[in-house]
């Protein structure tokens, strides 16, 4: 097997795709292993997965609209999950985690000039990844309180602005957004970031940002889109001037390899086919018993649907991608012994599982042919599956075609396969 073809096979298999309720989210917040901590009642643990993903969580959890629950695959059998509820949830009972850890400093400052959610969360995105961020804004504050209409309990905003001072920004607050600054951060820093929402267009006039990158006209100034209302869309705009701005620093393509960054279309498949359909735990405010039990509606998407037939593959404990992994490494890298023969002669070549794949997977090609290459090149002694290619070839000859009754008998209680134990077929 060629590494392009251990490539082209590790496509195919769409085990380790992200979930619908991941691949939505602008953020790609694990919903998916949040759900599996809350419904073991790990309030904590929960929220940490929460605070590694989202900026500001203690704000977008409580305020996040959850498109999530749009793609949900447990809407076709009952009802989709309420994330939106256990995220309010576990925001009020968990204990509160610092941020995260910032990177190493990379000696690149970045400017961010306006403080509304699209500006904070660029703040947040660049100071974690290690850049000398300096937030220029009227009161992120009242922007925030103002946004979240009274949805955030009192002091959330101030604990989340002074996190954001930990993550090392230094905000600068009661600043006039004028022309004249915005050229003055241009002129001192590697790149600028504008936030519309807070920001009047006379200031950064400079043409429509790029619907990718952010990039304007001006070389190094980036902006979010202005109008947007969704609150989870402007955070997620601050997400991608981030990833930009760290191309534009490194002088890197800021067009290549950015297919999945926001919403996108996942191949993950997961079988509704023996899922009883299970209503809704609870509404928009969860108790702890409705949370533990909303969180356990989560079906924990996966697709694994060549593993549930084949006793073959769940023997292995892992699925195709895996397999054609190790059977590549078997064949081209292992110099000493090999431990992955016995998993590549132990496939019957049954094709049951191209058979269930919605890829169209197919270990039995996989096999045959890793078979067909190890022998060649005196890898695997061709003893490992002489025998059954020769019982093959036998119970497919002429010698084995033998079907009739006892003689004189015109029926027949039991038939005999060999190899097999006897089967009754009549009563």
């Amino acid at each position: 097997m060629e590494q392009h073809e251990l490539r082209q096979w590790e496509h195919r298999c769409i085990q380790e795709e992200k979930p619908e309720c991941v691949a939505r989210c602008p953020l790609h917040v694990d919903a998916r292993q949040f759900c599996s901590l809350m419904a073991q009642r790990r309030w904590d643990k929960a929220w940490v997965v929460l605070v590694k993903t989202m900026p500001l969580p203690g704000v977008l959890a409580r305020l996040c609209e959850a498109p999530c629950r749009e793609a949900c695959v447990r809407k076709d059998a009952g009802g989709a999950i309420a994330l939106g509820a256990l995220e309010r949830f576990c925001a009020h009972e968990a204990k509160p985690a610092p941020p995260p850890r910032p990177l190493p400093s990379r000696g690149k400052s970045v400017a961010v000039l306006g403080g509304n959610m699209a500006g904070l969360c660029a703040a947040w995105e660049m100071s974690r990844r290690g850049f000398d961020v300096s937030l220029q804004c009227g009161d992120p504050a009242v922007d925030l309180r103002e946004l979240a209409a009274g949805a955030l309990p009192q002091g959330t905003v101030e604990r989340e602005l002074e996190n954001l001072s930990r993550l090392g920004c230094r905000i600068e607050s009661g600043v006039d957004c004028s022309a004249e600054l915005l050229e003055s951060l241009l002129e001192d820093n590697d790149a600028v970031f504008v936030d519309a929402d807070a920001v009047p267009d006379d200031v950064w006039g400079f043409g429509e940002p790029d619907e990718l990158t952010l990039g304007t006209r001006r070389s190094g100034l980036f902006c979010s889109r202005a109008g947007e209302t969704r609150i989870i869309e402007k955070a997620a705009a601050g997400r991608r001037a981030a990833n930009s701005i760290e191309r534009y620093t490194q002088g890197v393509s800021m067009v290549s390899g950015r297919e999945r960054e926001g919403a996108y279309e996942t191949r993950l498949f997961t079988s509704l086919a023996k899922v009883e359909p299970l209503g809704p735990a609870c509404g928009e405010t969860c108790t702890e018993a409705e949370a533990r039990d909303e969180a356990r509606r989560c079906l924990q998407c996966e697709c694994m649907e060549c593993v549930k037939v084949c006793e073959y593959l769940r023997h292995y404990k892992s699925y195709p991608k895996i397999y054609v992994r190790q059977i590549y490494n078997n064949d081209s890298i292992v110099m000493g012994t090999r431990q992955a023969n016995t998993m590549i002669n132990s496939c019957m070549l049954c094709g049951l599982c191209k058979t269930v794949c919605p890829e169209d997977f197919d270990m039995a090609e996989v096999c045959l042919d890793a078979r067909k290459s190890m022998v060649e090149k005196g890898k695997m002694p061709p003893s490992a599956h002489e025998f059954a290619l020769r019982d093959m070839d036998f119970a497919n000859s002429e010698k084995c075609t033998l079907a009739r009754h006892a003689p004189g008998a015109q029926s027949s209680s039991y038939v005999f396969f060999s190899g097999l134990s006897a089967r009754r077929i009549g009563p």
